[in-house]
């Protein structure tokens, strides 16, 4: 499979858990807002499920991850996910559907891009909070454990 250059691979990560707890987005804490009768909002609710199942694929976050550095084609797309071409094209209308991401045309080739940069955000806290589980983890058995870094760390 294909490596992303090093040009188009993802931003350094966020101190995601400590960017969420301590500067929540304007409005961000809305879906755990409750009142004694409602308990939560259910259309707000149903919107944020709605949002996390878009991204429940694998192949999607793949699509999302290839995208972070710029847009691409489907054609790139398809080498460098290693999927066919109709699966990468069904995900991405998916995403674009939801609003993740965008969709240009030129000439008979379709080009794609982060629609919603907000998304990357949300891969990072998630990926971060990923990544301190299992060091936890590993810390409790005794197994050295030196997160990945990135590429241009190394």
């Amino acid at each position: 499979m294909p490596t992303i250059p090093k040009s188009r691979q993802p931003a350094e990560p966020l101190d995601a858990l400590s960017s969420l707890t301590d500067e929540p987005l304007a409005g961000g804490d809305l879906w755990r807002r409750h009142d004694d009768t409602h308990i939560f909002a259910d259309p707000l609710i149903e919107l944020v499920a709605r949002h996390f199942r878009l991204l429940g694929e694998p192949l999607r976050l793949k699509l999302v991850a290839a995208l972070s550095g710029g847009e691409r084609s489907v054609g790139e797309l398809v080498a460098l996910t290693g999927a066919g071409q109709p699966n990468v094209s069904k995900h991405l209308a998916a995403l674009a559907q939801g609003g993740v991401v965008r969709r240009r045309k030129e000439g008979l080739a379709a080009f794609y891009s982060i629609a919603d940069p907000l998304v990357l955000r949300l891969c990072d806290v998630v990926c971060a909070g990923i990544q301190e589980n299992v060091a936890q983890q590993a810390q409790a058995l005794g197994i050295e454990f030196a997160p990945q870094r990135a590429a241009d760390e190394r």
